[in-house]
């Protein structure tokens, strides 16, 4: 655990009131969000029903996400899918020609966004998320304060 020396300024104290009842922004975020999980039916229990509430306070305070894959890769599959739709034959030679290149660009944007994802969750995020552990909030003032 941290003491500050003699003379030096306690830098878990709210940095506008000098409030030493400052809150972690993880905290904040855990205490007010909550999940609920039941059973549904009348005689017979056949389903679940879960309930996901959360408080302003915690939706100001969540943590950063990481970006998502799925887009980038729905865009690959689906330029896979028109290129395969072209090999086909099935269409006229400029019609054909149109959806190649509108497949090609398609994967080309989807394999650009699925490296710059990746890049970001990989050398970004982390260090996000160490900013986020670092920040924490003063119920007395309403201010943030980075410890």
């Amino acid at each position: 655990m941290y003491r500050p020396g003699r003379g030096s300024a306690n830098p878990f104290r709210c940095s506008a009131c000098g409030n030493p009842q400052i809150r972690a922004f993880a905290t904040m975020y855990s205490q007010g969000t909550s999940t609920a999980v039941s059973l549904k039916g009348f005689i017979f229990k056949h389903a679940y029903q879960k309930t996901w509430r959360q408080t302003e306070i915690a939706k100001i305070c969540a943590p950063p996400q990481k970006q998502k894959l799925w887009p980038a890769l729905l865009l690959i599959m689906l330029a896979a899918g028109g290129i395969f739709a072209v090999s086909t034959d099935f269409m006229s030679a400029s019609l054909n020609s149109r959806v190649t290149v509108a497949c090609f660009l398609l994967g080309w944007l989807g394999f650009y966004l699925v490296a710059y994802h990746f890049y970001w969750n990989l050398r970004h995020y982390p260090q996000r998320m160490n900013e986020y552990g670092r920040l924490h909030y003063c119920p007395r003032c309403g201010t943030v304060t980075r410890v």
